[in-house]
């Protein structure tokens, strides 16, 4: 993976420094600042990498890991409500683990700009298909204007929806809350 490539370039570099001889210190300190940012990038992707599976995923299966999301969110503020179907197995662990992320994303969403009161978290798997909807009554936004503003959420929804081969649906209007509906071939 990219973990032994970063590690595999970091091993020739320092093999090069060994075996060369830099015309000037400045050659010297510039090769220095390279090995630093591969030995630098090494520790940043075994930290993703770990972050990657969420710790909930590791102890649970789904649909224990999402409530145990839930049951964690301070609810005085915002009741939570969810419901799963057909969770009993285990997913696909790309599928469990980026599906999570995007509830993770859309309920930060709803808590960072919706001003909601509660919040509809719905996830159905049917025989080809997982469905998740996340659905808020919050202030809503004009999708129109989000997509060329900051939308930086949203377009972390949409990729990684993509790249589990998904269809991602944003159905929001100012004063009527949002609605984001998941489907995920499995």
């Amino acid at each position: 993976g990219v973990g032994q490539m970063m590690s595999a370039a970091k091993m020739n570099l320092s093999a090069y420094e060994h075996s060369t001889t830099f015309l000037s210190s400045d050659a010297k300190q510039t090769f220095e600042k390279v090995v630093q940012l591969v030995d630098e990038s090494c520790t940043e992707v075994r930290l993703v990498s770990h972050n990657m599976m969420p710790n909930a995923l590791l102890k649970h299966n789904f649909d224990a890991a999402l409530k145990e999301f839930i049951r964690k969110l301070n609810q005085s503020q915002l009741t939570v409500h969810l419901y799963t179907e057909g969770l009993e197995s285990r997913l696909d662990t790309k599928i469990e683990t980026v599906l999570y992320r995007i509830i993770q994303e859309c309920v930060n969403n709803v808590i960072k700009h919706a001003n909601a009161t509660t919040l509809d978290i719905t996830v159905l798997r049917e025989e080809n298909e997982l469905t998740a909807t996340v659905e808020d009554n919050g202030k809503g936004f004009n999708i129109a204007n989000e997509g060329k503003n900051e939308g930086i959420g949203l377009r972390n929804i949409l990729t990684r929806v993509e790249y589990l081969n998904g269809t991602v649906d944003f159905d929001s209007a100012p004063g009527r809350g949002t609605l984001v509906a998941i489907h995920v071939p499995i």
